[in-house]
């Protein structure tokens, strides 16, 4: 292709499908001025206030919807999108193919009924969405992304599909969670609304009793579980996840479907969900995130892709699908048992002042809650139990949580920085924490001695596994003064831990043989910052 390529345009339904969605940007953008209209309606009774926030409105949004349609061009030139946009400030973008982290296609409630879709193109760069293009034809659409990408499209069978969910699997997602934010907010507006009501003897005086607030966290709690269950079968009705040449689709989604494509090449971490509830379920779920992934903005939100029910005896295998690489599930090194005494005198501190409070403000009722601190404990107890993490020649893996089990995997060559972080109470017990960071994300591994952090800190951040084993750098950058090997022992079914013992002839010679040359950053055990 060269510079000649004609220059595409947007489809003349786009101005009544942008319209809605433009309006309502505005209406939230200038509540400063409704609220003036508000005030101002008393002091001006001719209308000429409500006028003229009438014109500044319909100029914001249909004005600016018409001009975006007659402004915006798109073309692809040799792998590379190039969108020329703006009427009195014109702007042209070039976005090369090569760069692109993810696609989405959303198609709204709007978009369906005008048979078109919103294509969105997301970099590593910036925090919005940096190829944005509403609204196309689906033809268009599809063509657009297939010349992107110089991949050529094709139907996808049956037996390529990964997982195909559920009616079921969408209300077994929603029913299983539990979002405590969501129940409190909830009860809070039931309860003030309820006193309020109760002042003007509208209603009886019961709610304001123990009785009653117990009835109002019930039905908070319902209420919750019925608001979460509904939203999760719209936004993952007929979820899918197929394979296409060149990366995975994933679509879900009833009022409005969402179509993401990604490369694996792309993907920087991949983190399996489980919760207690739906661990019993026999299911989990995986989250992608790749480096265009976003806590807020126009993009994605921060998963790229979401896969909402997997069965865990296939968790592995979705997995590393996304990473390329067979996932880590077993064999994880248990954190330092000084993590255990340190997350017990955090917890026990937090809940017991908690308690005491909680018995102060609500007397006599108040003095269930001293059961919290034995229950604080006894989950830090199983949160250490859960805790993991490896390193191996591919991939980094970091597993913690209980009531809610999060396992991270990320490849090592997408690794970015690594650092290692110690607080007060860390520094005292000899503990230091891990913090690895790879492109638009970052994760802890569980604590471990200061010693081995440090050593895990210039594996990581060297790249040594390249010349060597996992257990002879570590060996080496622990400061041994003899040659020594790492061996994995596995018992009674706990996880493998690293155990040092003198080496014979042979394996000595092994580890002097792939042991690197001592780099004046490893001459310290470690870092200035931990001593």
């Amino acid at each position: 292709m060269t510079g000649s390529e004609p220059w595409m345009r947007l489809h003349p339904a786009s101005i009544a499908v942008n319209l809605v969605p433009r309006a309502w940007r505005v209406i939230r953008a200038a509540w400063p001025a409704v609220i003036a209209l508000a005030l101002g309606r008393q002091a001006d009774r001719s209308g000429a206030l409500e006028l003229a926030m009438g014109v500044a409105f319909f100029a914001a949004t249909v004005g600016s919807t018409f001009i975006h349609y007659l402004t915006l061009r798109y073309r692809v030139v040799d792998g590379r999108l190039e969108l020329r946009s703006g009427l009195l400030r014109r702007q042209i973008r070039v976005i090369d193919g090569s760069r692109v982290q993810n696609v989405e296609l959303v198609r709204g409630v709007f978009h369906k009924l005008s048979g078109l879709v919103e294509v969105r193109i997301e970099t590593a760069s910036g925090t919005e969405v940096e190829g944005l293009l509403s609204a196309l034809s689906v033809e268009d659409g599809q063509a657009l992304i297939d010349r992107l990408s110089e991949v050529p499209r094709r139907a996808v069978p049956a037996e390529e599909h990964l997982i195909a969910s559920t009616w079921t699997d969408a209300f077994l997602f929603g029913a299983t969670g539990f979002s405590v934010a969501r129940v409190t907010v909830l009860f809070v507006v039931v309860q003030q609304g309820l006193m309020t009501l109760t002042a003007s003897s509208t209603v009886p005086e019961v709610f304001a009793t123990p009785v009653g607030v117990l009835l109002l966290g019930l039905a908070s709690v319902s209420g919750a579980w019925l608001v979460g269950t509904g939203a999760a079968m719209l936004t993952y009705h007929r979820f899918r996840l197929v394979v296409e040449e060149g990366g995975l689709v994933a679509e879900s989604g009833l009022l409005t479907r969402r179509r993401v494509e990604l490369r694996p090449s792309k993907v920087q971490l991949v983190l399996v969900q489980e919760t207690l509830l739906r661990r019993l379920a026999g299911f989990g779920s995986v989250r992608v995130e790749t480096a265009a992934a976003r806590p807020q903005g126009q993009g994605s939100p921060r998963s790229v892709a979401f896969v909402p029910v997997v069965p865990r005896a296939r968790i592995g295998e979705i997995a590393a699908a996304f990473t390329g690489a067979p996932w880590l599930e077993g064999g994880l090194q248990a954190p330092d048992p000084r993590a255990l005494w340190l997350n017990l005198i955090q917890s026990l501190g937090t809940s017991g002042a908690l308690a005491v409070g909680i018995s102060w403000w609500l007397w006599p009722w108040g003095l269930i809650s001293a059961l919290y601190p034995p229950l604080a404990a006894w989950l830090s107890w199983k949160d250490f139990q859960s805790q993991g993490w490896r390193v191996d020649e591919e991939q980094i893996v970091a597993r913690r949580g209980w009531w809610t089990r999060q396992q991270v995997g990320a490849v090592r060559a997408k690794v970015q920085a690594v650092e290692v972080r110690c607080s007060l109470p860390q520094r005292l017990l000899g503990l230091a924490q891990v913090r690895v960071r790879v492109a638009g994300a970052s994760f802890a591994m569980p604590l471990m001695d200061r010693r081995t952090a440090a050593a895990q800190e210039r594996i990581l951040a060297t790249g040594r596994v390249a010349r060597g084993s996992v257990a002879a750098d570590l060996v080496a950058l622990l400061g041994a003064p003899e040659p020594q090997v790492l061996e994995h022992h596995h018992q009674g079914g706990e996880p493998d831990q690293l155990e040092l013992r003198e080496p014979d002839q042979h394996q000595a010679q092994h580890s002097e043989h792939v042991a690197a040359p001592p780099s004046p950053r490893d001459e310290a055990d470690t870092p200035e910052h931990l001593h």
